[in-house]
């Protein structure tokens, strides 16, 4: 149970379209979940990511080879670490094996 909790959808931006897909399947059943273009970042984009890695129960990662190298992306998920949040790996790409 997450309570008052969410799951957060951290992804590169290149791949929005499918994680607004997965945003809109997860909320039809009445999931807490969070996305940054459904109203997860208002002013200051740092801190809005800061507060979604926060509020989440989990952090569901879909890993790409941009994910990857992303400043923004890794700085999400070592937040995550740091705050003990659990974080579920999506790799959906054939032929890619996450390197680090």
């Amino acid at each position: 149970q997450m309570g008052e909790r969410h799951m957060m959808l951290s992804y590169q931006w290149d791949n929005q379209e499918l994680v607004a897909k997965v945003y809109d399947m997860v909320s039809e059943h009445n999931i807490n979940v969070w996305m940054d273009i459904h109203g997860g970042v208002t002013g200051n984009i740092n801190e809005a990511m800061a507060s979604g890695v926060e509020g989440s129960a989990v952090v569901c990662c879909f890993m790409t080879q941009k994910y990857e190298r992303s400043k923004n992306c890794s700085a999400e998920l070592n937040y995550a670490n740091d705050r003990g949040v659990a974080v579920c790996f999506n790799q959906y790409l054939v032929g890619w094996l996450l390197t680090t």
